[in-house]
């Protein structure tokens, strides 16, 4: 096999694992984006009780598809980049009452990033 063939390979193996690695993750977002998704959904508001409640998204958001779907879908409100530890995590869309704390969602996210990646 000669040095361009050799080349050429590496590159379409380079490339097949990039690929796959892409697959890999498109896979774990769709899975995590799906868990988010059932998390909102099984939200009641605790003044007026309906199951019309949005989680903020505080930030820069990159964004996906799948956090698409769910901003079209009015289950998560952009809340800014800039946040404090007593920013709204919650707010419902019949009456608008906020709740919850940005900060608690802060500690879920590092309590399952623990949970998946032992250390």
């Amino acid at each position: 096999m000669g040095r361009r063939a050799k080349r050429e390979q590496r590159k379409a193996e380079r490339r097949a694992a990039e690929e796959a690695e892409a697959a890999r993750i498109a896979e774990q977002n769709a899975s995590y984006f799906a868990t988010w998704r059932a998390e909102i959904l099984a939200q009641t508001c605790p003044t007026c009780g309906r199951r019309a409640v949005a989680q903020y998204f505080y930030g820069l958001p990159h964004f996906t598809p799948e956090l698409n779907a769910l901003l079209d879908d009015d289950l998560v409100v952009l809340g800014g980049c800039d946040y404090g530890p007593d920013e709204p995590l919650w707010v419902c869309r019949s009456c608008k009452r906020t709740w919850g704390r940005a900060d608690d969602l802060v500690q879920l996210i590092r309590v399952r990033r623990s949970l998946q990646h032992p250390a």
